[in-house]
């Protein structure tokens, strides 16, 4: 797992010793592509930044796996389409570079005990402590079993249109 920050620090050259040394792949917790939302999660706003440095892995041979979060607090039908349009990139950066990439994306649900949980006020929205529910439709739509827990629809669209950006987004991958 790296930071994108991280990423930033390190010289071509240490991303090919690294890929070398046999790090094949990398994960990294992308989010959104908002920068509104990225700045709400204290996460790094600068899109293009986040862009350049997952292309600089795929030049080095690095696969990357990201992870997206759709349905934070008041997140738009603009935000989830920024979000969206930023995992098509990275996966057209992978298929022009010979890249592998992958996606894990999921319903935003608060854990307890974390800022967001404890700051939804700040968010705009009251989390209450909810248990989290297995959602079958989303497992049938993307195939995968795990993870797909949802505890309520905290965005400002229909959770017809959160589970759509799920699918299209958890669909994108490119190997190289």
């Amino acid at each position: 797992m790296a930071h994108i920050a991280s990423i930033k620090q390190v010289s071509p050259e240490d991303l090919r010793e690294l890929r070398e040394s046999g790090c094949s792949e990398l994960f990294i917790g992308v989010e959104s592509g908002s920068p509104h939302i990225l700045r709400r999660i204290h996460k790094t706003s600068d899109t293009q930044l986040i862009r350049e440095q997952i292309s600089r892995l795929f030049g080095a041979g690095i696969g990357v796996k990201t992870y997206f979060i759709f349905g934070f607090p008041e997140e738009t039908l603009d935000d989830m389409s920024l979000t969206a349009q930023l995992a098509e990139d990275m996966r057209d950066d992978a298929l022009r570079l010979g890249g592998t990439f992958r996606t894990s994306v999921f319903q935003f649900r608060p854990y307890h005990g974390t800022e967001l949980f404890r700051g939804s006020q700040a968010m705009g929205t009251t989390i209450k402590e909810k248990d989290a529910r297995f959602d079958e439709e989303l497992t049938q739509r993307i195939g995968r079993p795990q993870y797909n827990f949802e505890s309520g629809n905290f965005s400002s669209v229909p959770i017809t249109t959160l589970s759509d950006f799920i699918a299209r987004t958890a669909s994108l991958t490119a190997v190289g």
